[in-house]
């Protein structure tokens, strides 16, 4: 069936709203495959970890056993979040640097409430 083009919807209307229709889908797809995927990822990892720790100290014990996996838990969550810290300070940086360079004036409000001003 062809679309009704004479209520103001142009073939390229219609192509521009189809990939905007792609782009929200592939959207959603990839807001639900990223934490099953940061899931899998971090099982896989444990039973790597796991594996590897039964293999270097065959004779340790369960206490010791458990300590080492807090260690090692402890310096791969400050490692990730000092990357994500760093990343996130980076991206603020070059906004900032973004609005500062802007001629006119720039103001963000969020619901109403005024959280950023600047003059350009």
């Amino acid at each position: 069936m062809c679309p009704d083009l004479s209520e103001g919807t142009t073939p390229h209307s219609l192509t521009h709203r189809n990939a905007q229709v792609r782009t929200e889908a592939s959207k959603r797809r990839a807001s639900i495959l990223l934490p099953i995927i940061v899931m899998l990822s971090a099982v896989a990892f444990m039973t790597l970890f796991e594996l590897g720790k039964s293999l270097l100290f065959p004779s340790i014990t369960q206490w010791q056993s458990h300590l080492i996996t807090i260690v090692v838990s402890g310096v791969i969550s400050t490692v990730a979040s000092l990357f994500v810290f760093n990343k996130f300070r980076a991206i603020a940086e070059s906004y900032r640097k973004l609005v500062e360079q802007f001629p006119d004036a720039v103001l963000i409000h969020h619901q109403g409430r005024i959280i950023f001003a600047m003059m350009g």
